[in-house]
Formats: structure tokens, C-alpha cells, sequence
């Protein structure tokens, strides 16, 4: 736009007003002002935009081709105004935001119902998957942030900070009603069918490691995608399952119960993630400082 901003803004305010003065009234500014301002775009566009009346100004047929222009562009500046000042201040953009399972019931759903009584006209996508899978969801733009569930592998191109603490344990059903009250190794451990996640998730990976620390091998029988489908297998009787206490105190753990063991699974951090380089939304700087 070669032609300042400001000389259409004056136009316009001219044009609505018919007359110098109340412009000038409007614009907070002199009348000299004003005319001066009128005189150079009158200059830049090549042709009178008004004729003088005794009652004030009208616009000339050039001038009123131009103000139906004008006119649709301030209210289009308007509108885009109100827009954003309506994402800072009230939050009615949109935010995408990546979840495992583990941290979806006992930590995600709680926090988005305050948030979303706060800001009802928020338009939250949710994505469900693995730690791996949504890191590289953060790193491609697919998803502005992700609650994620330690341990982390590669963390280049991230920011990531940890929220609270989550226990793991095994659960059973009343197949396996023998075990209550024992206290079991992961040597004990694998002499049952166990249930546990697929190879490549992060709590596959948690778990694994506590019992190769123990001199013991996780072989799970029975391998799933997801960590809610554990649940179901033990409570079936089919296996011993590996699950998250917070998970269960959230969902139905109706004919479950935890084993005993002599030697804890370590806990491990359920983490906030996020790009360290992508400009965030206000909206998404909300929901962060929500979190945190």
C-alpha cells in the first residue's frame, strides 16, 4: 500500500461525517489537520475526493467509488480487531493438544473442564497416542502441545517440564485372588501371563527396565496398543496387568486388585511438551500457565 493507512482512516471519517470540523471532532485532531490530510491523498490518488458546501463537504464521484472500498476495509480491520483482542483476552481460538492415556483421566480432563468454563468458546482438538508418537506430532506442528510420560529419548527441539509424579503397579483379577496378600518379585512376577503395553512405548520401556534390574525378562503374553486395554485383560482373569495407580483410582477398577512387590517400580514424571522454537498462541499460553 503505497497511500499511509492514516490518510484512509481520515478519509473515511470525512466521508461519514460530511465535514471537516466534526471529523476533526472525532479524530481528536485540528482542522487544519484534517484538510491537510485530505490534500495529500487528493495528491497521491490523483483526484479531488470532495467538493465544499455551504453545509460542509460531499464527495465527488471518484470519492464515492472510493469510500465503498474504504468503507468494507475498516470494517474488515474492525472485525480482524475484535478478533484477536477476542483470542487474547477470551480465548475463542482453537488449541490442539496431544495426550497419552495415562495422563488423560486423572490429569487432563479435570484441568480442561476449568479451562473450558473459563473460556467456553475454546475449540479443543485432542489427539490420543504414545510419548514417541506425540513428540513427533510437537516437532512436525501436528499438535501445539503434549502431556507425555517419562522416559523421554530424544529430546532436541523440545521443552519439556515436569508435572507430577505417577506411580506404575500390577493389577489383577479374581483368577488370580491366590496372590492377595503376597508379596512377589519380578522373578515371581513371570511365572504368571502378564499383560503390558506393545514394544515402544514409553511405559513398555519403564517397565522393562525394572525388571531387567531385577534380573528378570517382561515378556507379556499378551501385548496392546493402549493402556485402558490392560485393564479389561486382568479383570478377565487372562493375565497380570501392568497399570498406572492414578489411572485406576480414575477409572472403574471393579474386580481389581494391586499386587504386592517386593520392590517398587520406580515413579516416573508425567511431562508437559512443547516446541522451544513455535510462536504459541495466547490461547495456548493460557492453557500452559493452567498446567503449570
Amino acid at each position: 500500500m503505497v497511500v499511509s493507512l492514516d490518510y484512509y482512516r481520515v478519509f473515511h471519517c470525512v466521508a461519514e461525517a460530511k465535514s471537516i470540523s466534526l471529523a476533526a471532532q472525532r479524530l481528536y485532531l485540528s482542522q487544519p489537520a484534517v484538510t491537510r490530510t485530505i490534500r495529500k491523498l487528493e495528491r497521491e490518488i490523483g483526484c479531488p475526493l470532495f467538493v465544499r458546501t455551504p453545509r460542509g463537504v460531499t464527495l465527488t464521484a471518484e470519492g464515492e467509488k472510493l469510500a465503498a472500498h474504504v468503507l468494507n476495509a475498516m470494517n474488515q480491520l474492525d472485525t480482524g480487531e475484535m478478533l484477536v483482542r477476542k483470542l487474547a483476552v477470551y480465548g475463542s481460538g482453537s488449541l490442539s493438544i496431544g495426550t497419552t492415556e495415562n495422563a488423560l483421566a486423572p490429569f487432563l480432563l479435570p484441568r480442561l473442564k476449568s479451562f473450558c468454563a473459563e473460556y467456553p468458546g475454546a475449540h479443543i482438538h485432542v489427539t490420543g497416542g504414545s510419548t514417541d508418537d506425540l513428540l513427533a506430532m510437537i516437532r512436525s506442528g501436528g499438535i501445539e502441545l503434549a502431556l507425555v510420560m517419562e522416559p523421554i529419548g530424544d529430546t532436541s527441539g523440545l521443552d519439556i517440564t515436569p508435572l507430577r509424579r505417577y506411580q506404575d503397579i500390577f493389577v489383577a483379577g479374581e483368577a488370580f485372588a491366590q496372590l492377595r496378600g503376597e508379596v512377589l518379585s519380578a522373578q515371581d512376577l513371570t511365572r504368571f501371563p502378564l499383560v503390558g503395553l506393545e514394544r515402544g512405548t514409553s511405559s513398555r520401556r519403564h517397565i522393562s527396565a525394572w525388571f531387567e534390574a531385577q534380573g528378570a525378562l517382561f515378556e507379556p503374553q499378551y501385548s496392546v496398543r493402549t493402556s485402558m486395554t490392560v485393564l479389561p485383560f486382568a479383570r478377565h482373569g487372562l493375565g497380570i496387568g501392568t497399570a498406572s495407580l492414578d489411572v485406576l483410582d480414575a477409572t472403574d477398577a471393579g474386580g481389581l486388585f494391586e499386587i504386592a512387590l517386593s520392590s517398587p517400580v520406580p515413579p516416573r514424571s508425567l511431562c508437559l511438551a512443547r516446541s522451544d522454537s513455535a510462536r504459541r498462541s495466547a490461547l495456548c499460553q493460557k492453557f500452559i500457565e493452567r498446567l503449570l
